[in-house]
């Protein structure tokens, strides 16, 4: 994704660890140098990895899923794994989905890029049940599994999914030359990781960037608890 770290040249996102359950990237206040940028435009290398970052540097949380079939007008799904993620951590993050990613067969569709707050999703018993169920089926043996909630039937708050539309560019924006709607994504985690309160989407929510944001320390710390718990459970079943 190095054309995410273009942008403006300020700000930057920096990758996490595979799987980390607050999200696939971190938007953190970065100002570029001129020696970084002309590397960065010579050679594509980002100015800075997660580990070179103040441990008390905020950090706003990042998800990214993308899907490879089409979505009706209720948007695209959350699959069982990936809700996994997204509820294993109470802090709000955002949500960036591409309705649906262009395929061999048809390289030029591109659906449209929803970015959700983590806040606005809402899950009934009966669907985090489905969620659970669907987490365990062994798709290695083919085995049918329940339809998932889509994304319309998780949100909450009074707002349409169409609300949530960035651009109709979908996963196109982060290709070298995008335009309009890689700016209007960069300009939404740029005020997400502001200090000003603002609406999103226009005339709905206040949201306010402070709830949004973690410190580089307690991303290192979640990454840390969750490669424990891992190596815990797997002595567990040794």
């Amino acid at each position: 994704m190095a054309q995410a770290n273009l942008g403006r040249l300020s700000g930057a996102l920096v990758v996490l660890a595979s799987r980390h359950s607050a999200g696939d990237f971190g938007f953190v206040p970065y100002c570029w140098t001129a020696s970084e940028r002309s590397i960065y435009l010579a050679a594509g290398k980002p100015p800075v990895t997660v580990h070179d970052l103040p441990a008390q540097m905020p950090a706003l949380p990042v998800y990214a899923f993308a899907r490879d079939v089409a979505c009706d007008w209720r948007g695209p799904m959350l699959s069982g794994a990936d809700f996994r993620r997204v509820n294993s951590w109470k802090a709000p993050r955002l949500v960036v989905f591409d309705g649906v990613a262009a395929s061999a067969e048809h390289p030029d569709i591109a659906g449209p890029l929803f970015v959700v707050p983590t806040t606005d999703l809402c899950i009934h018993p009966a669907q985090l049940r489905l969620f659970e169920e669907n987490v365990n089926v062994d798709k290695s043996k083919d085995e049918r599994h329940a339809r998932v909630p889509l994304l319309r039937e998780l949100l909450h708050g009074g707002c349409n999914i169409t609300d949530y539309v960035i651009t109709g560019e979908g996963p196109a924006i982060y290709q070298e030359g995008s335009g309009s709607g890689w700016a209007k994504l960069w300009t939404l985690l740029d005020r997400f990781a502001g200090t000003s309160s603002f609406d999103y989407p226009d005339r709905t929510h206040r949201r306010l960037p402070q709830e949004f944001r973690v410190t580089v320390q307690q991303l290192h710390e979640r990454s840390w608890e969750e490669a424990n718990d891992a190596a815990l459970g797997g002595a567990a079943h040794g």
